[in-house]
């Protein structure tokens, strides 16, 4: 992939500045404005569009399969579980767990606290905090992701990574409001973000070629290139040079679009990731300027 994207920035520019020079300076002048332009609209249009198009379009279905990942989850009967199978179930009620499940803070150090309270040591506390992590960390992420899979988002399911504060709050809602809100919590702090940038991306491209066409049809329609008719060698010259900014300008874009794409899906694809970049030789420069 790395490959890839050097070759694309050396054809890029010598294919601009061979056209640059063929065409001359006024012919490549007009070329270039339509560049800007088509780019600024298309990023005005997706910035526009992409969340309310992930919202009318994706948002209930994304929803909906995180409710199903969730739809069995019960933290506190899972820590009660995990009691009993230690042995410990006898000297815990559930009205004390469900108590710890509902308060504000860290779930670990709320089931440290009671298990301190009722006498265990730090042995058996570190061991049931391991496996209340396993459980927050390992089983319902995979649960959501394999859900997601489902929703035929399975590209994206890497990207959907929840953080242990995150889900931490996605179980007190459970516990302490319903998994609706817990879903509704999961879906804007996870799944929002990365699926809008998606859209974004996808909205950008499609505007900027929707944008090239129509404005070289209204250029050809006006006959504005029609008396550009002689070119000299200092135009075709100064179109050499206009037609290298504008394969630098090219160049910028796909980087920065690109870079939209790894934020949003956070570096989590193997396609393409700010890693992958960072091996060019010559996008690298592009790339780095926008990813900072």
């Amino acid at each position: 992939m790395a490959f890839i994207l050097d070759a694309s920035v050396f054809l890029i520019l010598v294919v601009t500045c061979i056209v640059g020079y063929t065409r001359g300076f006024r012919r490549s002048i007009i070329g270039m404005v339509a560049a800007v332009i088509a780019t600024v609209s298309a990023a005005a249009f997706s910035n526009a569009l992409a969340e309310p198009v992930y919202n009318r379009y994706m948002r209930d279905n994304v929803k909906a399969h995180v409710m199903k990942a969730i739809e069995d989850a019960d933290p506190k009967q899972f820590v009660m579980d995990k009691l009993n199978e230690r042995g410990y179930g006898k000297y815990f009620t559930e009205s004390e767990i469900g108590e710890v499940m509902e308060k504000g803070g860290d779930l670990n150090d709320n089931v440290s606290e009671l298990m301190t309270d009722k006498g265990f040591g730090h042995d058996d506390i570190d061991g049931l905090n391991e496996e209340i992590d396993t459980y927050l960390d390992s089983e319902l992420q995979s649960k959501i992701s394999r859900q997601m899979d489902k929703a035929g988002l399975s590209r994206f399911s890497e990207s959907i990574r929840i953080s242990s504060e995150d889900m931490r709050e996605c179980v007190k809602r459970i516990s302490t409001q319903s998994k609706e809100d817990a879903a509704d919590y999961i879906v804007e702090k996870a799944v929002s973000p990365i699926m809008t940038g998606v859209i974004r991306c996808l909205i950008f491209v499609i505007s900027y070629l929707v944008m090239i066409l129509l404005i070289k049809l209204i250029v050809a329609v006006s006959g504005l290139l029609d008396n550009i008719k002689d070119i000299k060698a200092a135009d075709r010259f100064a179109g050499l040079a206009l037609g290298t900014i504008l394969g630098l300008l090219y160049c910028s874009v796909i980087a920065w679009g690109l870079n939209l794409f790894c934020r949003a899906t956070k570096d989590s694809l193997t396609v393409i990731n700010a890693g992958i970049a960072e091996e060019t030789y010559l996008f690298r420069y592009f790339f780095d300027f926008f990813h900072g």
